[in-house]
C-alpha cells in the first residue's frame, strides 16, 4: 500500500484498497500511504485515501495540517479541519 502513493499511483492505490488493503499500515521508516502521499504531494491519491476512511490523522496522532500537507492540500486536495 505504500508504494502506489509513493509515485501517485492513484489507480493502483484504488485496486489495493477495493481489495482490502490497510490504510494503516506502515512502511519501515514508520510512514503509512497517507503520509507518504502528503510528502510527495499526490493530492489525488489523497483524496482516494480520505474518502475510503483514512483520518487526517495518522495512527501516531500527526495531524495533517503540517507544512508539506498543507502545501499538498493547496494543489488540490481538500482536507477536512
Amino acid at each position: 500500500m505504500i508504494v502506489a502513493p509513493l509515485f501517485g499511483q492513484t489507480k493502483a492505490a484504488g485496486l489495493l484498497v477495493k481489495h482490502g488493503a490497510e490504510l494503516e499500515a506502515k512502511n519501515n521508516d514508520g510512514s503509512t500511504a497517507f503520509l507518504v502521499a502528503v510528502f510527495f504531494c499526490h493530492p489525488d491519491t489523497l483524496k482516494l485515501l480520505l474518502k475510503n476512511g483514512q483520518t487526517p490523522l495518522d495512527t501516531d496522532g500527526i495531524a495533517l495540517r503540517n507544512p508539506p500537507a498543507s502545501k499538498c492540500c493547496h494543489a488540490g486536495a481538500q482536507v477536512p479541519s
